[in-house]
């Protein structure tokens, strides 16, 4: 009887102590997880003031930014009642998947899903840019004064590599540390962008971004090729739009490129 409480405690023991490096294991993990933030990419030439941008990540979600005038900028947020969100740009994108020499059908999907995308970050940059303002926003095609314009383009789409992800996955289940195949699976997406007074047709504001699929310990989206990338979209739309609403006075720290959430 003594030697099976003994051994109980010695089990005990055992998995109280395995438990606990499996705990510091994840902790090290997701603090590891902060470095894999998506590399930046040099401006392209649909922006103006490349070369004068600057990273200021305490207060823009964005990779860079460059700001003529922050007062006239704040100015014309607070004003404007009129829209020209101009048809997003994807041709730098288009010309990157080009060069990647795919088969002429695999190609000719990846074409249509570019221009998917854009079209996505149109509809909801403008849904946003209308929800957060709180006030009627008219999209209008000629400028009058107090028009924003916003232009937009879309520089890199890479979508998921589903095969990776379900590999890394099954590999994450069978075998310690597995699951870091799956990170090589990681899909990315780029965009710049621009604010001009329409009517004036002053630039006032630029900014550029590259993001990759947060990681996470598990995620449906790991196996959707473009779940991660809309999910990207939605971000960049809410915080542009919070930027807008805000007259560009509350500032909006880069998020982290973790997640817990599955879904």
């Amino acid at each position: 009887m003594e030697q099976t409480q003994t051994e109980d405690r010695i089990d005990s023991t055992n998995k109280r102590k395995i438990t606990g490096i499996l705990f510091i294991l994840f902790l090290i993990g997701i603090a590891s997880c902060t470095v894999f933030k998506a590399a930046p990419i040099a401006p392209t030439s649909f922006l103006q003031h490349g070369a004068e941008m600057q990273h200021l990540p305490e207060e823009f979600p964005f990779d860079s930014v460059w700001i003529a005038d922050k007062e006239k900028l704040s100015i014309l947020c607070m004003r404007f009642s009129r829209l020209i969100l101009s048809p997003v740009q994807s041709n730098l994108a288009e010309e990157k998947i080009r060069d990647l020499d795919f088969a002429s059908d695999i190609l000719k999907d990846r074409i249509e899903e570019l221009h998917e995308m854009a079209r996505y970050i149109e509809v909801r940059f403008e849904s946003e840019i209308n929800d957060i303002i709180g006030r009627p926003i008219q999209i209008v095609e000629a400028p009058v004064p107090d028009t924003l314009g916003i232009e937009l383009a879309l520089i890199e789409v890479r979508p998921r590599n589903t095969a990776i992800s379900i590999v890394g996955t099954v590999g994450g289940i069978l075998v310690p540390f597995g699951g870091v195949v799956r990170l090589f699976g990681k899909g990315s997406i780029a965009i710049e962008g621009k604010i001009k007074d329409a009517y004036t047709q002053e630039l006032l504001f630029e900014f550029k971004d590259r993001e990759i699929d947060k990681t996470a310990p598990f995620s449906i989206k790991d196996f959707q090729r473009y779940a991660h990338i809309r999910e990207v979209i939605d971000e960049w739309s809410k915080d542009f739009g919070k930027l807008i609403a805000t007259n560009f006075k509350q500032k909006i720290p880069e998020g982290v490129p973790v997640t817990i959430d599955p879904f």
